[in-house]
């Protein structure tokens, strides 16, 4: 009789921490919810800068995509040859 008692408990114990993960799993979506609320709400407000942004990227995007180009080959490049000992 106590083995099925301790089992019964042990059950208990077990079902009680799968609720309580639960409820902090939905207590957490709940909060992560809310803030794309807030989001979707700020983005909203800023909609006319961020359709600017867009149209000044739209307008200069092969200018930039050069730019961060040569700043990603090229500054190491520089380095490597500054620092290299020949």
């Amino acid at each position: 009789m106590d083995r099925q008692i301790s089992r019964q408990r042990a059950r208990f114990a077990c079902s009680s921490e799968i609720d309580k993960h639960a409820r902090r799993v939905a207590w957490h979506s709940m909060h992560w919810m809310d803030r794309i609320g807030e989001l979707a709400v700020n983005l909203e407000s800023r909609r006319a800068d961020i359709a600017a942004a867009s149209a000044l990227a739209a307008g200069h995007g092969l200018p930039i995509l050069v730019a961060v180009a040569c700043g990603l080959v090229l500054a190491p490049l520089a380095i490597y040859l500054t620092l290299a000992d020949d």
